[in-house]
């Protein structure tokens, strides 16, 4: 073999090679990425996906949010979130001898609660009312025990800054809400 067929032999094998580099990389983003050209005349690949592991229904494109009917939701949640609420501060200024029925109020508030549907934009809002309702009801729940003051100082304090968390993340979807 001279030396002129074996430099043809080469180049046909790096133009082989660089075709199947091209067909792996159109393989690799097909559907699922998007080649451009960048300034410098190179190549950039954004958002590529392997092909085995693209999901099986359409993606929502980066650039569209699912819609949030926050306010319905809030239609439903505010007043029974404001109902508990009601119920601790109440609960605050009972005597221990009636407690229960306050208790047994924030209870039924609470599982009113959760028995709603949150949309995607309100989970973290509902996330934080239920562990604060959990924190106040078991702080007066120590409290009706007879749990040591410390105890139930401790809880009240926990509830209170759950409570805070919970009323700061109520405000954001109500600015969501104006937006939506």
């Amino acid at each position: 073999m001279t030396k002129f067929q074996k430099a043809i032999i080469g180049i046909l094998t790096v133009d082989v090679i660089a075709v199947f580099g091209c067909l792996a990389l159109f393989v690799v983003t097909s559907g699922s990425g998007l080649i451009t050209p960048a300034k410098n005349n190179s190549f950039v690949v954004a958002t590529v996906t392997p092909y085995l592991e693209r999901p099986t229904s359409t993606p929502v494109p980066p650039t569209q949010i699912p819609s949030c009917n926050v306010k319905e939701y809030l239609r439903l949640a505010e007043p029974i979130f404001q109902r508990f609420y009601d119920a601790m501060k109440l609960a605050g200024n009972t005597p221990r001898i009636s407690l229960p029925s306050v208790i047994s109020e924030m209870q039924s508030a609470r599982r009113e609660f959760q028995k709603l549907q949150a949309p995607w934009c309100a989970n973290a809002f509902k996330q934080k009312a239920s562990a604060s309702m959990d924190a106040a009801i078991d702080a007066f729940v120590l409290f009706l025990g007879n749990a040591p003051d410390t105890s139930v100082q401790q809880k009240l304090r926990e509830a209170n800054d759950l409570i805070q968390d919970a009323t700061d993340e109520l405000n954001q979807l109500r600015r969501f809400d104006v937006f939506h």
